[in-house]
């Protein structure tokens, strides 16, 4: 049987997703709204949004949000948070990342967090999320990040894949400032950390994505039996039955040339 999409994916995981500790907030949230610097008069667009952190986040400080997600449940659980929050100025648009169905210039600021890692054509993706930015606006992007050694990127792609096999990538540093760069986006901010600090439980991490039992027993041996070299980049370390691995974050943001 073929693997399933990630919409199809993440539709059957949405309400994991609706209450995950790591996706409902975090450093990767509060820099989001930092860095972008939302203002009373802006038009976001949030590009996966998933279960809708982010666009819950951003809407009480903009004039208006559109959260776009290919997943139906997904919006689903969007809309049950803007209404637990009384939030009214968040459309919620069903789509997916490489084909954006909007003009281009519409908004000021277009986000995307925690997804793209997702997406099937990254560079698509992008230059689709330049496409509909105004002239002056922003992308800002915060993702998980790839390593620059071979190895240790390697070792990290297998367990993705292991845990939710819609993974398409973690992109090094280099590699996202390259993709900006042909999408015509500036890069005017670039930084890159750990979240959350102390690390992700393999249990929780894959209990969110529904991880069969197999894989997250074959995720654990390999972190086990991993190389000193990898254990320590990767900040893997037991936790009584449990393990703990770092997840290294990356959050860009490029502007679109007046």
């Amino acid at each position: 049987m073929p693997e399933k999409t990630a919409a199809e994916r993440f539709d059957e995981t949405a309400h994991n997703y609706s209450t995950s500790s790591h996706h409902v907030g975090g450093r990767s949230l509060e820099r989001m709204l930092e860095i972008g610097a939302p203002t009373p008069e802006m038009l976001v667009l949030d590009v996966a949004a998933g279960a809708g952190h982010t666009s819950a986040a951003f809407a009480p400080r903009v004039k208006r949000v559109v959260a776009y997600d290919p997943a139906p449940n997904m919006l689903a659980e969007t809309e049950k948070l803007l209404g637990a929050r009384g939030l009214n100025n968040v459309d919620l648009r069903r789509g997916l990342a490489e084909q954006i169905t909007f003009e281009d210039g519409t908004f000021d600021l277009v986000v995307s967090r925690l997804a793209p890692h997702h997406f099937e054509n990254i560079e698509r993706a992008l230059r689709e999320m330049a496409r509909v930015a105004k002239r002056g606006g922003k992308v800002l992007v915060s993702d998980l990040a790839g390593f620059e050694d071979p190895e240790l990127d390697e070792f990290n792609h297998s367990l993705e894949l292991l845990h939710d096999p819609t993974h398409v990538g973690s992109y090094t540093p280099e590699r996202w400032r390259g993709i900006f760069e042909q999408a015509g986006l500036e890069v005017c901010h670039d930084e890159q950390f750990h979240e959350p600090p102390k690390g992700l439980l393999v249990s929780e991490w894959c209990r969110v994505a529904k991880t069969p039992g197999e894989r997250v027993l074959e995720i654990m041996r390999r972190c086990l039996e991993a190389p000193t070299k990898v254990r320590h980049a990767l900040g893997i370390v037991k936790e009584g039955d449990d393990l703990r691995i770092r997840a290294r974050r990356i959050e860009l943001m490029g502007g679109i040339k007046k």
